[in-house]
């Protein structure tokens, strides 16, 4: 048994993809996002046929919105659907446009998936599912191998072998928004199918999060919660975390993979939109430090130099020329009139620790001052954002938000509490949206090597007072500050690799 996909459709400009589940003959819609990503939207489930009289009744195959913000009256298809085809439809006319020219499209994309003995492990189990899927579930358009009967498109019953049944459901309407205050309907008093309007989520547990291992609230979490008018251009910051994948110890050429290629396949784990901030920069900086090599340290580091040279190629001729040159350099400056007293000075300061050349000659010796590269620096990022709640779906969704980077900047336990795991890490990425324009990174900001974070801090009285919403109590505003890290230095190869493939910033 396994989950088919069904192929993807285009509803006008919006994008869709439907899978099938042949075990159970279920199937699920999902719609690209803002960011890009795959989200359900809804589903099939299964409830008993009223009008089947038989001991073991059959189930009938009905459709249902898995949109988690529809309950709050911020429904990601709806939102969707306008801002990429340029529209305003209400709720009530998506509903109608999904459930009534839409989902008969995916019902033969399912039937044709089910249909197919290819979908299945073998010739028998394709007999039994199709089997089953016409006489105990009604999975409209899928045909019965053995008997003929197809179940009509509906599916309230078979065109063929058992006759039609009666239709017991209809289309169902739109379901009933809450309005901002959450007293009256917001399109209107509507007789509504309830398994239109899905349960809010209150286990905090249902998404992810295990208490040996804990991951996430949600996967994508947003602020502000409503999206910007249609056709207009919204740029943002997306902070999405991973887990920590060590760089290991192979440090042969070409063997290492930097931290962005450790990444790229990884499954992401929260995405977090939140808007652009004033006051964006970035620091690039490398070491340099100041070095001193005077004429008595050159002598003797190009005796130690031929020395390691003739023992690296075991040549005992080189070893004694490294000997004879570094003795005849120091005779010459021995030997040296103008230079006696000083030489003596400095080897006895050198013997008691005190600069007596200084001192004995009023000179010292030159130290032939040089920058040098010494190695480069690790960048660091820090960003301050001010969350003010306006409704409260939005004060639920900033305090999933806050404790989402909590909890995965934390530092994890095993098992057996032996050892500390690493945080997860973070990419950060800066978005730019154009018109009519699927979202990419910003071709004018720097872009970011995956991160960790170094501090979070939340200040819940950011306003100088503490004031919160009587209804639940969230606070009326947070001012939240992030300190990142990235993994790994900026390096020029960086640049050029970027600059061909991705024509942005660069790092």
């Amino acid at each position: 048994m396994a989950t088919v996909g069904a192929g993807s459709r285009n509803w006008d400009k919006l994008i869709t993809k439907s899978e099938v589940d042949n075990a159970t003959g279920n199937t699920r819609v999902y719609i690209k996002n803002v960011l890009n990503d795959w989200v359900q939207i809804a589903e099939t489930y299964f409830v008993d046929d009223p009008n089947d009289p038989s001991r073991r009744p059959r189930k009938i195959n009905k459709w249902k919105y898995t949109d988690n913000l529809l309950s709050q009256g911020l429904p990601l298809l709806t939102n969707t659907y306008n801002r990429v085809n340029g529209k305003n439809l209400s709720q009530s006319e998506i509903n109608s446009l999904f459930f009534k020219n839409e989902i008969p499209k995916y019902n033969n994309d399912r039937a044709a998936v089910l249909n197919n003995n290819n979908n299945y492990a073998n010739a028998t189990e394709a007999e039994d599912q199709r089997s089953r899927f016409v006489i105990d579930t009604l999975v409209p358009g899928v045909k019965d191998p053995i008997g003929g009967s197809t179940v009509n498109s509906a599916g309230t019953g078979t065109i063929t072998g058992q006759g039609i049944v009666p239709p017991v459901t209809t289309l169902p309407p739109a379901p009933v928004l809450p309005s901002p205050n959450g007293t009256q309907p917001a399109n209107g008093p509507v007789q509504t199918d309830p398994s239109l309007n899905p349960v809010p989520d209150t286990s905090e547990t249902s998404v992810g999060e295990t208490l040996k291992n804990i991951e996430v609230i949600e996967k994508n979490l947003r602020y502000p919660l409503d999206l910007p008018p249609t056709g207009l251009p919204y740029d943002f910051i997306k902070i999405t975390s991973y887990k920590y994948v060590p760089g290991g110890l192979n440090f042969s050429p070409g063997s290492r993979t930097n931290a962005v290629q450790r990444y790229k396949t990884k499954t992401p784990i929260t995405s977090v939109i939140l808007p652009m901030q004033p006051n964006l920069s970035e620091t690039n900086s490398v070491d340099w430090g100041g070095d001193s090599l005077d004429p008595i340290r050159a002598a003797l580091g190009n005796f130690s130099m031929g020395i390691a040279g003739g023992i690296a190629e075991t040549d005992f001729k080189q070893i004694k020329n490294a000997f004879s040159q570094a003795g005849d350099r120091a005779m010459e400056m021995i030997t040296d009139d103008s230079l006696k007293d000083f030489i003596f000075a400095y080897f006895a300061g050198q013997a008691v620790g005190s600069n007596l050349q200084g001192r004995a000659t009023g000179a010292v010796i030159n130290p032939n001052m040089e920058l040098l590269f010494s190695g480069p620096r690790m960048r660091t990022f820090n960003f301050d954002f001010r969350l003010t709640p306006r409704s409260k779906p939005e004060a639920e969704m900033i305090k999933k938000i806050i404790r989402s980077f909590k909890m995965n900047m934390a530092a994890q336990r095993s098992t057996n509490n032996l050892f500390l795991l690493s945080p997860n890490i973070f990419q950060l990425e800066y978005i730019f949206s154009e018109y009519n324009r699927t979202e990419e990174l910003h071709p004018y900001l720097n872009k970011f090597k995956p991160c960790a974070m170094t501090n979070f801090t939340v200040n819940y009285t950011p306003d100088g007072s503490y004031a919160t919403y009587g209804e639940d109590g969230s606070l009326t505003s947070y001012a939240i500050s992030m300190s990142f890290s990235e993994l790994e230095p900026i390096y020029q190869d960086d640049y050029a690799e970027d600059y061909n493939s991705h024509k942005t910033m660069g790092y």
